[in-house]
C-alpha cells in the first residue's frame, strides 16, 4: 500500500519574514504613490509630523494636518488592500513568493482560486470592515473591524502550536507549504 505524507507545513518564523518583506514594500509603494500622487500631503511625512499626529507628541496639529493624514492614511490603506489581494490571486504575496511559500490546503495539496479569495477575504476581514465602516459611516462595523482584527492578530500566534496553522488559516481551511512541496 502506498501512502503519501502530508508535506512539513510552514510556521511562524518564515512567515513573519514574508510579512516583514511585504510591510517593506508596501511602504515603499505607498510612499513612492502618495509622493506622485498626493504631492500636496507629502509635507507631513518630510517635517517629520505624521507619527507625531498619530501618536499625539505633537500637541495639537492644524486642521490641515490632520487632513493630510487622514488622506494619507486611507490612501495607504486602500494601496495595502491593493497589494495583499494578490495574495488572493496567486496564493502567495511577493514575500511569499521570494521565500518559495505558497498557500495550500491543509493536506498540501494545491490551492485554487476560490480557496485563495477565500482566505484573503478571512485574513483580510478587518481591513475589509473598516474601509467598508468608513465607506458607510456605520459605527458599529468600525467595531467590529476592530475586534476581528485583535481576532486575526491574536490568531497568528497559533502558528506556533504544532499544527501550524493561524486562525485566518483555520477558518479558511488552509496551510502555509513551501511551493515546491505541494502536490
Amino acid at each position: 500500500m502506498n501512502q503519501t505524507t502530508s508535506p512539513e507545513r510552514i510556521g511562524f518564523g518564515p512567515r513573519l519574514g514574508a510579512f516583514l518583506i511585504d510591510s517593506f514594500v508596501m511602504a515603499f509603494l505607498a510612499t513612492l504613490l502618495v509622493s506622485l500622487f498626493m504631492p500636496e500631503h507629502m509635507g507631513v511625512f518630510t517635517h517629520g509630523q505624521y507619527l507625531e499626529i498619530l501618536t499625539g507628541a505633537g500637541g495639537t496639529p492644524s486642521p490641515e494636518a490632520m487632513e493630510s493624514v487622514w488622506k494619507v492614511s486611507q490612501f495607504m490603506a486602500h494601496i495595502s488592500m491593493l497589494y495583499m489581494l494578490i495574495e488572493g490571486f496567486a496564493g502567495a504575496t511577493p514575500g511569499k513568493m521570494l521565500l518559495g511559500l505558497k498557500i495550500g490546503r491543509p493536506d498540501g495539496s494545491r490551492g485554487d482560486q476560490t480557496l485563495f479569495l477565500t482566505r484573503y477575504m478571512v485574513k483580510n476581514s478587518p481591513s475589509l470592515l473598516n474601509l467598508l465602516a468608513t465607506t458607510t459611516g456605520i459605527g458599529l462595523i468600525g467595531s467590529i473591524s476592530g475586534i476581528a482584527g485583535m481576532l486575526i492578530l491574536m490568531g497568528g500566534f497559533m502558528m506556533l502550536l504544532p499544527e501550524r496553522q493561524a486562525l485566518h488559516d483555520r477558518f479558511a481551511h488552509t496551510a502555509v507549504f513551501r511551493r515546491r512541496d505541494l502536490r
